[in-house]
């Protein structure tokens, strides 16, 4: 007779007579403590367990093996895997509750990464702040629209570009929520956009020079025809070079947050002060100002539905003069709001009190109309 070889799994044990599916076996590393690594060209996020010697892709997929004292990650090929040395934050660990386990899907903020002592461009320390995790969370369901209905991907493939690096912060973030394949270098991008191939282009640009002119003029050229998702200053949609790029004929989406969005500078790229406040946030209010050539229609009715406006609070504009209505409501809103605080703090004059106090306030008014 004929004999039957025995299953393995990836270790070399024997598995069960039962075949596994892909999920099933994922969920045996929800109990590991597992640390996230990225790779030195920064266009995949990776699990590496200490514990166990495995390797595996962000859908913990077993992709290889991790030895975590030399630091060296191997895949399944036997090639070796070059990494970025970033925060070894671990992934949430798996609870048991009544028999059932259940897995935290809290996003927690990564560290903010250091930048390298020396860019290989010109540098203003201003414009040294890494994008906040929120920016991206608010803008990750339009993103993976575009992905699948503009490129035809989902979060895992679409190839996502930032030209402009700060401290690698763009790669980590948009890695945690599944966009894994994300180009963002610590390179002079002007001389080497040209030779990038993406998909979809994200990006916080220096506000300093004349960064957004070049940065308009590229996307927005006849052969620019990638969509792309710009975070700016709210004044940036005035600009002469984005008015005129974008002329007549196109009109972008503007995705403007609730609340103003809070940018840190990575450890060590500002001179310390007396004060770090300024350190912490924007004197000034960001927009998305999104494109998606002839789906950019489509694209706005998506963000506009009530359950896209409740899951990230963006407000839907789609001219300048929209984005200004929004602006003077939430002026409006907020004066309200102070006014009604300061009503709370100051109670209305006693009934006993009132007549006389409503007297003199009429006299009052009298000698100032003379």
């Amino acid at each position: 007779r004929a004999s039957r070889a025995r299953d393995t799994d990836a270790d070399g044990r024997p598995a069960s007579k039962k075949r596994r599916t892909r999920d099933e076996a994922a969920e045996e590393t929800e109990d590991e403590d597992l640390e996230g690594l990225v790779a030195a060209d920064g266009t995949t996020l990776y699990l590496g367990s200490a514990a166990t010697g495995r390797l595996f892709d962000a859908s913990r997929h077993r992709v290889g093996t991790w030895d975590a004292g030399r630091r060296r990650a191997t895949l399944a090929d036997g090639s070796t895997l070059a990494l970025l040395e970033s925060s070894s934050n671990k992934t949430p660990r798996t609870t048991t509750t009544s028999g059932s386990t259940t897995t935290e899907q809290k996003i927690v903020q990564a560290q903010p990464l250091a930048p390298p002592e020396e860019y290989p461009f010109k540098t203003e320390p201003d414009d040294h702040c890494e994008t906040p995790l929120e920016a991206y969370c608010d803008v990750a369901p339009a993103l993976e629209w575009v992905a699948r209905h503009v490129v035809g991907k989902d979060r895992a493939t679409v190839r996502v570009y930032d030209p402009y690096y700060c401290a690698g912060g763009t790669t980590k973030r948009l890695g945690e929520l599944g966009f894994r394949t994300v180009r963002n270098r610590c390179e002079d991008c002007y001389s080497t956009w040209d030779s990038v191939d993406c998909d979809v282009l994200v990006t916080n640009p220096p506000y300093s020079g004349d960064h957004l002119d070049r940065l308009a003029a590229r996307c927005l050229s006849n052969e620019g025809k990638k969509p792309f998702f710009w975070l700016v200053p709210e004044w940036a949609h005035k600009r002469r070079s984005i008015v005129e790029a974008f002329g007549p004929s196109r009109r972008p989406l503007y995705l403007s947050p609730s609340k103003r969005y809070v940018y840190a500078p990575p450890p060590g790229a500002r001179a310390k002060t007396a004060s770090d406040t300024h350190k912490k946030t924007a004197p000034f209010h960001s927009i998305w100002i999104v494109w998606a050539g002839p789906q950019t229609d489509a694209l706005a009715r998506f963000c506009s539905s009530p359950a896209i406006l409740a899951k990230t609070g963006l407000r839907v504009a789609r001219s300048r003069s929209q984005l200004r209505d929004l602006r003077r409501r939430a002026a409006n809103s907020a004066t309200a709001k102070r006014a009604a605080a300061v009503s709370e703090d100051h109670p209305k004059t006693k009934k006993k009190g009132g007549k006389k106090h409503h007297a003199a306030s009429k006299k009052n008014v009298a000698v100032l109309s003379e």
